[in-house]
Formats: C-alpha cells, structure tokens, sequence
C-alpha cells in the first residue's frame, strides 16, 4: 500500500457567505463559524421520454440538472453577525454566493438562499440547527493544482 492518501479529511472545512452589497468584485467571502458538518451538493437530472412508435425500446434524453439543497450543522451564535445574516436570508429569501473549501483545498461554489434554519436547545447541549441551503443554478468545483 502506498504511503500517499486521496482521502480528504473533514477538519478544515469551511463554509463561507458571499457579500451580497455592494458587489464588489472580486467579491468578498466571510467565513461561517461553527459548523460541525457539510453536506455536500448533489446532482441529478430529470429524463425526458424521446420514445416514439419506431423505438425498439423506451428512449431517454438527459433534462436539466438540479443539485438540489444541502444542510449542515450550524451551533446558534446569535450575537455574531453571521449568523444574523443568515437568519435575516432566511426571512427575505434572497439568493447569495456560497463556498465550501475542503482541507485539501477543494472549493465549490455556488448560488443558493436559506431554505431553513432551526436551531434548537436540549439538556447538556449547545443550541445548534440545522441550516438547509437551496442550490440555484451550477455548481462549480475548483480542484487544487
């Protein structure tokens, strides 16, 4: 077995909030804290039936992609500014740029609004939620070189 690994560890992750206004470019990303897992996003494409009454069999052309939501962890910091802005996306429904940055150096980016947010307290625990995020649009995946 060789001594190099492909695997990517999790410590490192991180998760950052694009500036919404004003636009800058290149824009500005700030860090989210606290996160305690990433979900990652996830594509599928809807098929279209092209079967016609010359078809041997059924016939299939690929539709449109759709990477649908993704949650994560999130520990409740409700004096951070952050998380303020993630709860005030959540009321106003605003889609805003997102980046996941593995600890290899991965990065994908995307546009997305917040879904759902629900953090929530229990015996010997922090409050925490889960923060559910809706991809608009492609994903686009940097690899490190």
């Amino acid at each position: 077995m060789s001594g190099t690994h492909t695997s990517v560890l999790s410590k490192g992750t991180k998760l950052y909030i694009g500036q919404d206004a004003p636009i800058s470019s290149p824009e500005v990303f700030t860090q989210v804290g606290g996160i305690t897992d990433v979900g990652a996003p996830e594509s599928s494409s809807t098929e279209i039936d092209d079967t016609d009454l010359d078809s041997e069999a059924k016939e299939f052309i690929r539709g449109l992609v759709d990477y649908g939501s993704i949650t994560m962890q999130l520990k409740y910091r409700s004096t951070d500014p952050v998380v303020q802005r993630i709860e005030d996306l959540g009321l106003s429904g605003d889609n805003v740029n997102w980046r996941i940055v593995y600890a290899n150096g991965t990065k994908k980016e995307f546009n997305a609004f917040v879904k759902s947010f629900n953090p929530s307290a229990a015996v010997d625990s922090i409050v925490k939620g889960p923060l559910t995020l809706r991809i608009n649009g492609v994903v686009t995946t940097t690899y490190p070189s």
